[in-house]
């Protein structure tokens, strides 16, 4: 028993050793983030909107997450407003943060019987975060893809990364999710594969992480989403795989 007692003394010791070191190293910023994420319901709780020039232009729609909302970044500087911007395409995007992938289901149930020239989908991040039962998100994330394919000939399914690496989260629990992300990861893989998808995922350990080198630059001031440069990295990542694959807008 008292082997239980020291085990989980240290453990907590471990985890305020992470906080604190956390919120000294970026200047207590994280305290906000915190706040909205646990009493706002995963803060910024908002839909992302559309951007387009007029009906006769080739039409993308994005449904997902946090990681298409962009509320780290201007509209124009997410990879929605990027796509916009450089393709002269319209994009439609009903992403919502805080969404999970049974969430993004019913995002492109409001579209039915439409027709897109492709879709993005963003999923998976919040669902890794809250510990949904694998299982069942198989089940989603199989739905989610087979109703995209309804309305798009064309479907990418775009994955944050690893939220481990994430600078808001302490390293103790950043390695649970981490562990979770990797999970994740090979199931929606699998089943982008199975239902000739594209996965695209720049999918980084902790020590090599772009963004955790250098989190001000490519974090916003919440240290959880993405900023400008970070998108510009992820949209430069996109159009590299896309290009492999033989996919263009």
């Amino acid at each position: 028993m008292n082997y239980f007692y020291g085990f989980f003394g240290l453990l907590i010791i471990l985890i305020l050793t992470d906080i604190l070191g956390y919120l000294i190293r970026f200047r207590l910023s994280g305290i906000k983030a915190l706040y909205e994420l646990v009493f706002l319901d995963i803060g910024y709780r908002k839909q992302a909107g559309s951007i387009g020039k007029s009906s006769d232009h080739k039409t993308i729609l994005i449904v997902g997450d946090s990681t298409a909302v962009g509320p780290g970044a201007p509209p124009e500087e997410t990879i929605g407003g990027r796509i916009a911007k450089n393709f002269d395409i319209d994009v439609i995007n009903l992403a919502v943060n805080g969404a999970t992938t049974e969430d993004i289901i019913r995002q492109i149930d409001g579209v039915s019987g439409q027709r897109f020239f492709m879709t993005i989908v963003h999923a998976g991040n919040n669902d890794i975060w809250r510990l949904t039962n694998l299982k069942k998100l198989k089940g989603d994330i199989t739905l989610l893809l087979d109703e995209a394919k309804k309305i798009s000939e064309k479907v990418i399914l775009f994955r944050g990364g690893n939220i481990g690496s994430c600078p808001f989260f302490p390293l103790t629990i950043g390695w649970v999710y981490s562990i979770r992300s990797k999970k994740v990861r090979e199931l929606f893989k699998r089943v982008a594969e199975e239902k000739s998808v594209l996965y695209v995922e720049k999918f980084m350990k902790r020590r090599e992480d772009v963004f955790l080198k250098d989190p001000h630059r490519f974090y916003c001031w919440d240290l959880l989403h993405l900023n400008g440069n970070g998108y510009k990295v992820w949209f430069d990542y996109l159009l590299e795989e896309m290009k492999k694959a033989g996919i263009s807008f």
